[in-house]
């Protein structure tokens, strides 16, 4: 629910940070994996909460990585490492 909330926000989204067809691919294609995991390991919930948490963190670590890539292409802007 949250990633559709955000998605549906673009509008607002900073010029240089709006979302790319790559990004929301990787993202669509993680989400797509998620959903046939956690339809394969249904009866077993520990199984489940993982696969949460793993696709919550590489929902995450997707968008941070982009964040990263389009903050370093700006002409003069300090990025911390």
């Amino acid at each position: 629910m949250y990633f559709l909330c955000m998605f549906g926000l673009l509008r607002f989204a900073k010029e240089n940070l709006a979302m790319c067809r790559k990004l929301v691919l990787q993202i669509l294609f993680i989400s797509v994996v998620f959903v046939i995991l956690m339809l394969l390991f249904k009866s077993n919930m520990y199984v489940n909460i993982a696969i949460s948490a793993v696709y919550v963190f590489a929902v995450f670590f997707a968008l941070y990585v982009y964040g990263r890539q389009k903050t370093k292409s700006i002409p003069g802007k300090r990025v911390l490492t």
